[in-house]
């Protein structure tokens, strides 16, 4: 017997069905901030191409030139958007350079952006293809060098969601040699290492670069202790309130990345945060 179901559920269903159909869907990320008209001037060149497409602002409040923020905020929302959508994320220290402009393909988004680390940890967590682009078939050098998401990445990211393919706008390639290219730690007599810090959230938790996927690809080692600067932990938690208010906590956040928090306080405040401070794991 075929299952029945409610009226109200169908038109939803055939609603979104519809809708994306005629709004394609860019999402854009920056470390541009407001105050200057950067991140509209790109907003304004994605409607040229078509004003059905529909931009979200992910933030543009990275920090300045901080590649890592920018390849976790990733994380937190690339894969909750519908099908099809392309991910516009552009924090560009080297904008200018022979860096690479970058097309990754997963199986179910396009990503466009350039090729620094910004993707890599995604690309440690889905399967891709990737794709270069030449700048040169996409703009005019007589417009400068220095503003490649204007002029380069959201031309690439409004054709993509047009339903240009990718191979019809890059080259295949194997491999990305990403200036900030990360790899999981293997070592087999490891025993202590020293983690960075990716940065820290509104709430004044401090993110660091190690999770648990780093963890398991270590195969025979489970965590010891965590230290940073004055505060040395046996126990890596869940969640913050398994703690007493005010007390600081390691714990895997929920994207499975090493956080250390204080409940219902901050952190960063507290250890006074400077973004070159590392963290210890002995295992």
């Amino acid at each position: 017997m075929q299952e029945e179901v409610p009226i109200s559920v169908l038109n939803v269903r055939k609603y979104t069905t519809d809708y994306m159909k005629q709004r394609p869907i860019i999402t854009f990320l920056s470390d541009f901030g407001t105050r200057d008209g950067y991140a509209g001037a790109v907003k304004g060149v994605l409607k040229i191409y078509s004003d059905e497409i529909e931009v979200i602002d992910i933030t543009h409040e990275i920090e300045s030139f901080n590649i890592k923020q920018a390849a976790f905020t990733i994380l937190n929302y690339y894969n909750q958007y519908p099908k099809g959508t392309v991910h516009l994320a552009v924090v560009d220290p080297e904008v200018g350079s022979e860096r690479k402009v970058l097309i990754i393909q997963t199986e179910n988004y396009h990503l466009v952006g350039p090729d620094n680390g910004i993707f890599n940890y995604l690309m440690q967590r889905d399967t891709f293809k990737i794709y270069k682009v030449d700048p040169d078939s996409i703009y005019d050098h007589q417009q400068g060098a220095t503003f490649h998401a204007r002029d380069i990445f959201a031309p690439v990211a409004a054709r993509l969601a047009l339903g240009e393919r990718p191979e019809h706008i890059g080259i295949p390639m194997d491999t990305i040699n990403a200036a900030d290219h990360r790899k999981p730690i293997t070592a087999k007599d490891l025993r202590q290492i020293e983690v960075d810090v990716i940065g820290y959230d509104k709430f004044g938790n401090i993110i660091f670069d190690y999770s648990k996927f780093d963890l398991h690809s270590v195969m025979n080692h489970r965590v010891n202790t965590v230290r940073f600067k004055n505060f040395e932990s046996n126990q890596i938690y869940d969640y913050y309130s398994q703690v007493a208010k005010k007390s600081p906590i390691f714990l895997w956040n929920s994207l499975g990345f090493l956080e250390l928090a204080i409940f219902k306080g901050s952190a960063r405040d507290y250890y006074g945060l400077d973004i070159t401070d590392k963290g210890t794991i002995i295992f």
